[in-house]
């Protein structure tokens, strides 16, 4: 049995399983029928270069093999929820909706998929969805999060839904994509529907917002007092206010603390240590709060 015969009786079996045909020698006829009968790729020995180029094509036929298999077990999972579903690709293209996506827009799927967001957001939907995307993608972000969003109907009726979206699995830097799923956001309770809301709010602010305990250490920081120190939310978890405000240290911050009544507010312009060192001026807002 020579390769291209064992290339037959694999595939015989297993269709999609990547198979690159390495031989000896060979000639474009051979080659041809190798690609003919189902090979992923065909390569002669010829040097030390052409192992190494066969190490390069299998580890990238493995890692399009895995990709397309998560994509087909992405496509029957979604088809299998009720919930509305939508995958798009790298370009955010819709790639696949289910049967519950389609009657919620009132779309066929053949108009839909192809096609980005626009048919069923308005600008200012499409701005937040991305938004919330660069957080997921972002390395110190949510594995996934969730935002209030509007549907445009193919009828022209806006819907107000969550939006829980992710990222497709991938390896490297190279991203596949994003998967999202839809839940009627009617159906939450007001408490849950301001809390999220007031997370949006403040996501998006365009000023520096930040959080911190009373030992000085942050709990929580938005991206734009991240981007204000040139660093990112998850490395300010890591570190304390004294590290940052240049006018406070360690032993003077419980004082600084405990100088404030409960509820006071107090604006004062100070000076903040950015993550490369420099400076940059900055006018604080600071209000003590107790949080049960």
């Amino acid at each position: 049995m020579d390769g291209v015969e064992f290339l037959e009786a694999v595939r015989a079996t297993s269709a999609d399983v990547p198979f690159i045909l390495f031989t000896g020698k060979g000639s474009e006829e051979v080659a041809a029928e190798a690609l003919d009968a189902g090979a992923t790729g065909y390569l002669q020995t010829e040097s030390v270069e052409t192992i190494r180029l066969l190490g390069n094509r299998i580890r990238r036929a493995v890692s399009e093999y895995r990709i397309a298999t998560s994509h087909d077990e992405y496509e029957t999972i979604v088809e299998s929820l009720a919930d509305p579903v939508y995958v798009l690709d790298e370009r955010g293209r819709f790639t696949s909706v289910n049967d519950a996506f389609v009657e919620l827009t009132g779309y066929p799927r053949e108009e839909i998929l192809g096609q980005d967001p626009s048919i069923i957001r308005d600008e200012r939907m499409v701005d937040r969805a991305e938004h919330h995307l660069g957080r997921v993608l972002s390395a110190e972000g949510p594995e996934h999060t969730v935002f209030e969003a509007e549907i445009r109907t193919a009828d022209g009726e806006t819907l107000v839904c969550e939006d829980h979206i992710g990222v497709l699995p991938f390896e490297g830097e190279r991203f596949e994509g994003s998967v999202g799923i839809l839940r009627n956001g009617s159906e939450r309770r007001p408490v849950e529907r301001k809390a999220s809301f007031l997370e949006e709010v403040v996501e998006t602010a365009g000023v520096g917002i930040a959080v911190y305990t009373a030992d000085g250490r942050f709990e929580y920081v938005n991206e734009a007092y991240a981007d204000l120190l040139g660093t990112t939310p998850g490395a300010l978890l890591e570190v304390a206010v004294p590290d940052v405000a240049v006018e406070l240290d360690a032993d003077r911050f419980d004082d600084y603390w405990r100088s404030y009544d409960p509820g006071e507010t107090r604006e004062h312009a100070t000076v903040h240590r950015r993550a490369d060192g420099t400076t940059v001026p900055v006018r604080t807002v600071t209000t003590s709060r107790e949080i049960a």
